[in-house]
């Protein structure tokens, strides 16, 4: 399991187009048999069974749907700045002609 991906590795894939047996530190693979794509970044873990990594994986999942997205404010509308707010606070600068 990676994340809130999960499955049997069925395959891992170099970036020469290989078959290998393990992916070293650093050495991009395409794994093949997850539920999904992992984020960049995600470890991966064993489990003794697919249930296991099926439960942890929801858990996993229900957990970020929960929480909001980095720059929004929860309910679908953006909390970054505005043009409006930038161009007021400029000090001195004036419009062209």
């Amino acid at each position: 399991m990676a994340g809130a991906a999960w499955g049997r590795v069925r395959a891992l894939i170099d970036d020469k187009g290989d078959n290998v047996k393990e992916a070293p530190p650093s050495s991009p693979v395409q794994v093949l048999g997850l539920s999904e794509v992992p984020s960049a970044g995600d470890e991966f873990r064993a489990t003794p069974d697919d249930k296991t990594a099926r439960t942890i994986a929801e858990a996993r999942s229900s957990a970020t749907l929960d929480r909001p997205a980095p720059g929004t404010d929860g309910l679908g509308g953006a909390t970054g700045a505005k043009l409006e707010t930038s161009s007021s606070r400029s000090s001195g600068a004036r419009r062209r002609p």
